[in-house]
């Protein structure tokens, strides 16, 4: 219902076969009213795979750039899954309120993905629903192994841990 407050603690969206719709349409409302479609004006991006920056304690699995092309979906789908507990665990244990990846960040990441584009198959003139609607690949350019161990590792440099103050 639109200008009713649902509060939950999990809420989960399948988007069946749009592969280029990710969690939408529904619509995910972030920091200062900014919405996925904001982000993704310019194309599609996420930090890690997982996480949009302006979106607190906001993760998505198989996201842009996932490794959707190489390798298999279940597989990608666990290792985003247990990224994403071992935050959750995190707060959980109290140390943070609130975890989104910070902007520099998350274009210093698509950056990377964006450079290593042009030595893949993704890039030889195919024509595939891993491409965006420019013929932009929005697949992972690196090893399976690579994604993984991403995953697994945690720079906290690389995001925004708020702490909420509470008067009293």
């Amino acid at each position: 219902m639109h200008g009713v407050l649902h509060e939950a603690d999990v809420i989960v969206l399948a988007t069946g076969f749009d592969t280029h719709a990710f969690f939408r349409p529904m619509l995910v409302i972030g920091r200062d009213g900014i919405t996925a479609d904001d982000v993704w004006r310019d194309g599609r991006r996420a930090f890690r795979t997982v996480a949009l920056p302006g979106f607190p304690n906001f993760f998505m699995m198989l996201g842009p750039h996932s490794p959707v092309g190489n390798l298999a979906l279940t597989t990608v789908a666990e290792s985003q899954a247990d990224h994403i507990l071992r935050w959750i665990q995190r707060w959980r244990r109290g140390e943070f309120d609130t975890v989104e990846p910070t902007w520099p960040a998350t274009e210093s990441f698509n950056a990377k993905l964006r450079a290593a584009m042009p030595d893949t198959v993704w890039t030889t003139g195919c024509d595939s629903w891993y491409l965006n609607k420019d013929g932009v690949p929005e697949v992972w350019p690196f090893t399976p192994g690579e994604h993984r161990a991403m995953l697994a590792s945690t720079d906290l440099g690389e995001y925004d841990l708020r702490r909420h103050v509470t008067a009293g």
